[in-house]
């Protein structure tokens, strides 16, 4: 993602469209976070 384009979608968007947009992708990093720290633990 370029600055621009997130500058773009920024403006385009209504501030709680943006938070809710926002809030998506900081969940998807922190599952995907998650799944390659549980995926990296030994299972005993």
């Amino acid at each position: 993602m370029t600055v621009c384009w997130m500058r773009r979608l920024a403006a385009g968007l209504k501030e709680k469209s943006l938070r809710a947009t926002l809030h998506g992708l900081v969940t998807l990093e922190l599952a995907g976070a998650l799944d390659a720290a549980t995926a990296e633990m030994p299972v005993s």
